[in-house]
């Protein structure tokens, strides 16, 4: 997905994440990129010269809890790098508003994770997806729910390609049961990294796939389920 929106700005005040007695832990945030041969001081001199990147690698390094409890600006690095429209802080600054809100979207939040999945962050269209299709903060609507599933789709999410696997299931309470079609988007999911989905297919040729061999095909996705090394 290209990035095309436009700069993300916080008004002052706008931004909760900017408090900071928000607690951290309950919240899944996302995995933030490695120092690689940066040292923290490196890391925290490119932040400090404006480095987005950067900022969200000090925010990270902080909410771990690395650091004195004085000395602990995770919040405020954020902000820094949520302003500047680092996916990943936008991201994860939406997440914080709504976890403050109890699970619902206030409008802050819908405009960061906006943002970041037009950035190419596929896992912020996956909780606009979440957020529309249980009217969280908004008003319940499928067609809106499905287009943000089809835009995590399209920037590489497997746990999208996951959730419309699952929807050909029994039990999936809105469509018709296709065990082809499971196993098809079950094997895109799969091939983007998504362990659950890996599951998914050996349990759809052991029981609902009853046509053909498929002795290799189980062989090569059980070793795809506990690799070798």
């Amino acid at each position: 997905v290209q990035a095309s929106a436009p700069q993300a700005t916080a008004s002052p005040g706008a931004a909760s994440c900017a408090r900071p007695a928000i607690n951290l832990t309950h919240i899944d945030l996302p995995t933030a990129p490695s120092f690689g041969s940066r040292s923290l001081e490196e890391v925290r001199e490119a932040a400090e010269g404006g480095d987005a990147e950067a900022q969200y690698l000090l925010f990270d390094y902080y909410a771990s809890g690395h650091g004195d409890e004085a000395d602990r600006p995770a919040l405020e690095w954020l902000t820094k790098s949520a302003e500047q429209g680092y996916p990943l802080a936008l991201y994860t600054s939406a997440l914080i508003q709504i976890k403050e809100k109890e699970g619902a979207a206030v409008p802050q939040a819908l405009f960061y994770l906006q943002a970041s999945g037009e950035r190419g962050f596929s896992d912020a269209y996956l909780q606009l997806y979440h957020l529309y299709r249980d009217g969280k903060g908004v008003e319940a609507n499928e067609d809106t729910a499905l287009s943000y599933l089809r835009k995590a789709m399209e920037a590489g999410s497997g746990t999208a390609y996951l959730i419309v696997a699952k929807g050909f299931l029994p039990g999936n309470g809105r469509g018709p049961i296709d065990y082809d079609a499971a196993y098809y988007y079950a094997e895109q999911a799969a091939h983007l990294g998504c362990p659950e989905a890996v599951e998914l297919i050996i349990h759809l040729l052991e029981e609902n796939l009853a046509t053909g061999d498929h002795t290799e095909l189980l062989r090569y996705w059980r070793r795809q389920l506990r690799p070798t090394h």
